[in-house]
């Protein structure tokens, strides 16, 4: 084992040393990161001679407009230009041939989705933005607002498992989740009979909670029909996907552009109520 191993495995282990070497950590990545700016620049120009207005360009949730090039907690330039989790698309092209008394968004973000699916239903819909952080709920309103969508979209900074059994028992309710590893907690035999008629679309986080996919598809087995999505790898974007607004970066802005930063195989389960 060389020195530096075994010098930075001593700090990690202890927790005064680690107290004293952990802003030292902070401002070394924060260096890196800075470093990846710089480099990045570059690439950034070109990106931004293409998405000049922060107008969604491209998939179901074409035409919504940002107040700038922000998000909260995911990237960007995905979603400005369409292409994000565009793997999941085709939910929201059957989203709009159904009624449903209230969507759900667990997790919500900013708000892409929510305020993207106020955009395309109106006033079939309300939707229920949920994310337990107010800066992103005040940056969905900023959404909302710019697009003359608030009306259509209530939210709340926090849902739990009794919570949304009420809201869904009887209803026919559309669910998305993305909560980051809360799954087990929101869905449960406690709460299984509430989703009945409902639809549900929950993004899994197995690398946070490991065994969730499989928990999940145990509980809705017997209520819903289940197809499990995956996502696509940022690199296979980078060389497959087509875009017009695509076509005249060079591949490590295309990369830039599309990624979406996941580190691992994402998943999705798309689940409707067995009939």
């Amino acid at each position: 084992m060389k020195i530096t191993e075994l010098v930075t495995r001593f700090i990690a282990k202890h927790k005064i040393l680690w107290k004293l070497f952990y802003p030292l950590t902070k401002f070394s990545n924060g260096i890196l990161f800075q470093k990846q700016q710089f480099q990045d620049e570059p690439y950034l120009k070109e990106i931004m001679g293409v998405l000049e207005n922060p107008i969604v360009l491209n998939g179901p949730f074409k035409g919504l407009k940002y107040p700038n090039f922000q998000s909260f907690g995911s990237a960007i330039f995905p979603k400005i230009l369409g292409s994000y989790e565009s793997e999941i698309a085709p939910v929201w092209n059957k989203l709009i041939e159904n009624k449903y008394d209230i969507i759900i968004d667990i997790g919500s973000a900013e708000g892409y989705y929510s305020v993207g699916i106020a955009n395309i239903l109106r006033e079939k819909s309300t939707i229920l933005a949920v994310d337990i952080s107010p800066k992103a709920l005040e940056l969905l309103k900023k959404i909302a607002e710019l697009n003359g969508l608030e009306k259509f979209i209530e939210t709340k900074t926090s849902l739990n498992s009794d919570e949304i059994g009420t809201l869904c028992e009887g209803k026919r309710n559309f669910i998305l989740s993305d909560c980051e590893g809360y799954e087990r907690e929101l869905f449960s035999k406690n709460n299984i009979q509430s989703f009945l008629l409902c639809d549900l679309l929950i993004e899994v986080h197995d690398a946070k909670v490991p065994g969730t996919s499989t928990y999940l598809i145990d509980l809705f087995n017997e209520t819903h029909t289940i197809e499990r999505i995956f996502s696509v790898d940022d690199f296979q974007k980078t060389n497959y996907y087509e875009f017009d607004e695509l076509k005249t970066l060079s591949s490590p802005a295309k990369f830039k552009m599309l990624s979406e930063g996941r580190s691992h195989i994402q998943e999705w389960l798309y689940m409707l109520p067995r009939k």
